[in-house]
């Protein structure tokens, strides 16, 4: 279903330190600037896993940090009205648009985390293999979204960012 275009994946058998469970194998993601924990709940098994999917708790370890992007597949005016801090607008609908609009922020980030509507949206998925055909390899998916973040009552932006 999904290419494997990125040669930094790393699976890390064995039950290493900081690996955890996916389909009963000891998984960690080492992206070539960080490890990337997936979240052993992901199990859907209509997509491959050529990207890390990770979890609430990871998404927030990540939030933050020097050189991760959080991108936003939902819809623009969704993302107007509200969206995690500091999260790029990147509506799968307007894909070529918008990269080409934010090319250079997205290439200058170490880590790229996306995120959309929760675990039942294809969104984000479907950025991050837009993405790594465009030859970015250090993707993770979000997999609970906008809605786990809202529902942990975590930050959120709203209105158009100034600047």
């Amino acid at each position: 279903m999904y290419r494997q275009p990125w040669l930094s994946l790393v699976l890390v058998l064995a039950g290493l330190p900081g690996t955890t469970s996916w389909l009963g194998a000891e998984v960690a993601f080492s992206l070539s600037h960080a490890q990337v924990t997936p979240d052993a709940a992901y199990n859907r098994t209509d997509f491959a896993l050529p990207w890390p999917h990770i979890s609430l708790q990871e998404a927030k370890r990540l939030h933050g940090m020097p050189g991760v992007l959080f991108v936003d597949g939902r819809s623009y005016p969704e993302w107007e009205k509200s969206r995690i801090p500091g999260a790029l607008a990147l509506p799968a609908g307007e894909f070529d648009k918008r990269y080409a609009m934010n090319r250079a922020k997205i290439r200058r980030a170490r880590i790229i985390v996306i995120y959309c509507h929760g675990e039942n949206c294809g969104l984000a998925d479907t950025l991050a293999q837009l993405l790594t055909d465009k030859g970015h390899r250090d993707v993770a998916v979000f997999w609970g979204g906008f809605p786990a973040w809202k529902t942990a009552k975590l930050p959120l932006e709203g209105g158009k960012p100034r600047g």
